[in-house]
């Protein structure tokens, strides 16, 4: 049966390296910065919509089966603070008003779906890594949204 695990931290507490000594994983990055370790990866500086990264995902499965003649059996998103970022920043550059919020639901909708009912359901493990905030006011971490990267930074 295979996990989803979200793993959260505030900026540099080391979410990223709890990644390196992973075996037959595969991880996605689009967290601006350079992956450092030797476990496969991917750089994804960008990407226009949350189809275009699932199709990246994808095509970089299918280079890991045909490099090493198997599935990975986890799949690393760090991070999807950062991809929801992306999203939500792609959305707001195509559209106006209340559709950017329709359209934000869609995309969001289409990659947690394809973790869910493509690498999930396949049996492939899945890690999330996400950016976390300290808020004095409440004395909770809380996930990084909109608006508050640059304080995760």
């Amino acid at each position: 049966m295979a996990v989803k695990i979200l793993i959260s931290a505030v900026a540099n507490a080391g979410k990223t390296t709890l990644t390196k000594e992973l075996e037959n994983s595969l991880v996605i990055s689009h967290d601006g910065k350079k992956y450092p370790f030797p476990v496969p990866h991917v750089m994804v500086p960008s990407f226009d919509s949350a189809e275009e990264l699932v199709n990246i995902t994808i095509e970089k499965i299918e280079a890991y089966n045909k490099k090493f003649d198997a599935y990975p059996d986890t799949i690393v998103f760090d991070s999807v603070s950062k991809i929801f970022d992306t999203i939500h920043t792609n959305c707001n550059e195509k559209h106006t008003g209340f559709k950017i919020y329709s359209e934000l639901d869609k995309e969001i909708t289409a990659f947690t779906s394809f973790i869910e009912n493509s690498l999930i359901a396949s049996g492939m493990n899945v890690v999330l890594i996400s950016h976390a905030i300290y808020d004095a006011d409440t004395a909770k971490y809380n996930l990084v949204g909109k608006g508050r990267m640059g304080l995760a930074a």
